[in-house]
């Protein structure tokens, strides 16, 4: 831009200095012919005399003419031999050619802006606009870059319409004024008008708007010049090459991402442009070492084989390897051929032991549990292959083979070499955030969730209560169910405290104990009176636990179910009717739908609509109700509901002595069979 206008100011001053000399040359050549013919015409007296005074006179005529022009005070049309003729403001001609010369000063503007605004966009960023942009912003990309497609032909069109206008501005100009005054006139409005501003507005925020506007005309520009243009635009891309679409290696889009990190010192730009725009430091890592994950090969993360805990496949289950299991806490065990150690035959799910804990003592491994199939991948592979295979396989656990093949998976019948380790999920995210963190396969003497099973079993064991009730939320993930677990103990006190509990007692009642398993996210509270003991569970549902026969467990048994769904994500509502007609053979007698965070309605666009929860609700035979994820109020309300159908089933006089700890109540049936006693008094058989 500044080498633009140093050019355009140099042509300014030839163009006066031309002027000048060409002006004296004008004077001198006067003088010239007017002393030759006195010269020559010297031997007429008489009419020499004539002459003299004739010349004198136009002499005098003409110096007062300028002098005149010079102040200002003459509107006479002046018509002097070898000067342009200029026209007055009593002349159609002077307005015709001001509107000419505003005309041109005008369209150069507009070409000198284009030049700059299309130039300046680049293919790249049209299609970034087209996949994320808004409907309005891919019409005009769609629009722009069928113009910026023949770059030089475009570049072509719009320098030669602007030279015309700037060279065509001088003739009408000095028609209608002198000319030191047509040249300030043009240098003024062509750097200004015609450059500064143009080009300030077709490059600023509304870009892509004006570009646009001015499609068509430039379509018209391109076919109305193209005998010129397109022979150039020919010898361009010969000479220059065709331009090419802009793309960017990993790089340039790293370091183009690390720019977007917030300046916190920069005080510009208010806090939503920053918030929008701008990446926080941890973004910015995060981004960064995910593009860099293929970069890394699996075996920089690799756990030597000889160090994995692993058991052979006829290992028998006894309560000695139920505590080396618990105390070593790993999720994941590896299951190997007791034969040969390099022969995998699956990995074994620390928590689908739970579960023959006390009925499949002294039996093998194999003979009890299904085993996960192994993934077997090459020493090859990258992290960022690892994450596909996780991803596709729906597991998080990989053993890596010093076998070489293309495909990275290997099947293990086909894996030839040796087993060189192990590597996880959590390897993969440790590459990512660039730090280690701490899991369920890694602790530093705190009790793991694993052990944390087995003693919160140990502990149920100990206590035993007239009525135990368990009560399922299930629901989505992130649609406020731990926040709603939260409010338990303090609701509960809040029941006792408004003196419902007639059924049992006038008095009120002591909370015995709260439990909270890092596993299922329990929570359990309980009261005694008398010689009354009571205890409720609350199990929050995983809500990214779709499979069948998970699902089917947690729910077995409950006393209550509650389904939440978040109000302002439809997505969640949508999905709900899904989890009731899984947990429906359950046969759970009492059932409520909850509507959560229903404070961020008005604020939501496509929330859901309490009429449409109402009919779900009505559907399926369920009280319907709507919390708020900022308030206990309302969720008061679920609470003496539930409390309220529960307690009031309970048969008075209480269950006599004989029957603590082994019958639960579900709505107004007592069940106390053999078939159920596992699958419902002992809640802790069921924590999975």
């Amino acid at each position: 831009m500044k080498l633009k206008i140093s050019l355009f100011l140099t042509l300014i001053f030839l163009r006066i200095f031309t002027k000048y000399i060409y002006a004296q040359s004008q004077n001198s050549s006067n003088v010239q012919q007017l002393k030759s013919q006195i010269e020559q015409q010297s031997d007429q007296p008489q009419k020499q005399e004539q002459e003299i005074q004739n010349n004198k006179h136009n002499y005098d005529k003409e110096n007062h003419y300028q002098k005149k022009e010079k102040n200002g005070e003459t509107n006479d049309l002046k018509e002097v031999e070898g000067q342009e003729q200029q026209y007055t403001p009593d002349d159609f001609e002077f307005y015709l050619f001001i509107f000419i010369a505003t005309f041109l000063v005008l369209f150069a503007g507009i070409c000198s802006g284009l030049t700059v605004g299309y130039l300046s966009i680049n293919d790249l960023q049209l299609e970034i606009i087209m996949i994320n942009g808004s409907e309005k912003e891919k019409k005009s990309a769609k629009a722009i870059g069928q113009i910026i497609k023949n770059h030089h032909l475009l570049l072509s069109t719009l320098l030669l319409s602007n030279a015309f206008c700037m060279e065509a501005l001088p003739i009408f100009l000095d028609a209608i004024c002198p000319a030191y005054l047509a040249i300030l006139i043009s240098a003024v409005a062509v750097v200004i008008v015609g450059e500064i501003i143009p080009q300030a507005y077709c490059i600023g925020k509304y870009q892509l708007v004006i570009g646009e506007f001015f499609v068509p005309l430039t379509k018209i520009l391109i076919k109305f010049l193209c005998i010129l243009t397109y022979p150039i635009s020919i010898i361009l891309d010969k000479v220059l090459g065709v331009h090419e679409k802009t793309r960017m290696d990993k790089k340039e889009i790293i370091g183009l991402v690390e720019l977007q990190e917030i300046n916190k010192q920069k005080q510009g730009n208010s806090e939503q442009v920053k918030q929008i725009f701008s990446l926080t430091k941890e973004e910015i890592e995060l981004t960064k070492n995910t593009m860099l994950l293929r970069d890394q090969n699996v075996c920089t993360k690799l756990i030597p084989y000889n160090k994995i805990f692993k058991f052979p496949q006829n290992q028998k289950i006894t309560k000695q390897l139920i505590q080396k299991i618990a105390k070593k806490s790993y999720s994941s065990i590896v299951i190997y051929d007791h034969l040969n150690d390099q022969n995998i035959i699956g990995i074994l799910k620390a928590k689908s032991l739970i579960n023959y804990i006390d009925t499949e003592i002294g039996k093998t491994l194999i003979q009890v549990i299904k085993f996960q199939e192994p993934i077997i991948i090459t020493k090859e592979a990258n992290m960022l292959e690892l994450l596909m295979i996780f991803t596709n396989k729906q597991t998080t656990v990989a053993l890596v083979s010093d076998t070489i093949l293309k495909n990275r998976i290997i099947e293990p019948q086909q894996n030839k070499g040796n087993i060189l380790g192990l590597v996880s999920l959590k390897d993969v995210f440790e590459c990512m955030i660039s730090k280690e963190f701490q899991d369920e396969d890694k602790h530093l003497g705190t009790l793991a969730p694993m052990e944390n099973v087995f003693k919160y079993k140990q502990k149920m064991d100990q206590k035993d209560y007239h009525f135990k009730f368990r009560f399922s939320i299930i629901g989505d993930k992130s649609v406020g169910k731990t926040s709603f677990m939260e409010c338990i103990n303090k609701q509960y006190k809040n029941y006792l405290k408004k003196n419902k509990c007639k059924a049992i007692t006038q008095n009120y009642g002591k909370i015995m104990e709260q439990e909270q398993s890092d596993e299922l996210n329990m929570k359990t509270v309980g009261y005694m009176d008398v010689d009354t003991f009571f205890k409720i569970a609350y199990w929050e549902i995983p809500g990214q636990q779709r499979n069948q026969e998970y699902f089917y467990r947690y729910c077995l048994g409950a006393s209550a179910a509650i389904y939440i769904f978040d109000i302002s994500r439809r997505q969640t509502f949508e999905r709900i009717e899904n989890w009731i007609q899984e947990s429906e053979k359950c046969e759970i007698p009492i059932r409520i739908l909850v509507g959560n965070k229903v404070d961020l309605y008005s604020s939501t666009k496509g929330a859901v609509q309490k009429s449409e929860a109402l009919g779900l609700a009505k559907k399926y035979g369920m009280e319907y109700f709507e919390t708020c994820s900022i308030g206990d109020s309302s969720i008061s309300l679920v609470y003496d509901y539930l409390f309220t159908t529960v307690v009031n089933s309970i048969p008075n006089p209480p269950t006599p002595q004989s029957l603590i700890g082994k019958g639960i109540l579900l709505g107004k049936r007592l069940l106390n069979s053999a078939k159920y006693q596992l699958a419902l008094c002992d809640i802790a058989s069921l924590y999975e």
